[in-house]
């Protein structure tokens, strides 16, 4: 098993115990901009929420939303899009990237948790929280450096950290 494998399981084992209780801002805060993976779109098409292409899209709105995360997005016709939408945004004449445009994760209840959390669909930003791996510090590849969310308090407090760098070989940049 890789490291990076067995410090998820050791993640998800903290996160299973705590994570549902939380009032932290990670899957129940604002979120405006997400990247969605083309894995994860059917499961955001099966909940229903709408596709925005980007020649619908208003464009100084759209460079508005770009630079500033609390911006709102209008189509080209003037009206406000609608919350959660995913925002389809060219990159080339074949190639795209999916956003999800929202207030909140549609996934996210308080008081049921994540619906999605078991399912590998999910968005790799869900993932990949509260622990980013960042890659290998030393020509053997033996320490790993890895960066704490700074929207997980639990996680950033200092007996998990400890508990992290007891436990595995890595370099916490935060």
């Amino acid at each position: 098993m890789l490291i990076q494998e067995k410090i998820r399981k050791w993640e998800q084992g903290i996160a299973s115990k705590h994570c549902k209780e939380c009032s932290d801002t990670c899957c129940n805060c604002q979120k405006h901009r997400i990247p969605i993976d083309d894995y994860s779109l059917p499961l955001f098409e099966g909940k229903g929420i709408p596709l925005v292409k980007f020649k619908e899209l208003n464009k100084s709105s759209l460079k508005d939303w770009e630079k500033n995360k609390n911006s709102k997005l209008f189509f080209r016709s003037c009206s406000e899009v609608q919350k959660p939408s995913i925002i389809q945004l060219s990159k080339g004449l074949f190639e795209s990237e999916d956003y999800l445009y929202a207030d909140l994760c549609p996934f996210y209840s308080k008081q049921g948790g994540c619906e999605v959390h078991e399912d590998t669909r999910r968005p790799s930003v869900c993932r990949d929280y509260p622990i980013v791996f960042l890659g290998c510090n030393d020509r053997r590849g033996n320490f790993l450096d890895v960066r704490i969310m700074k929207t997980c308090n639990y996680f950033n407090n200092e007996e998990i950290k400890s508990s992290l760098t007891r436990n595995f070989p890595v370099r916490i940049i935060n």
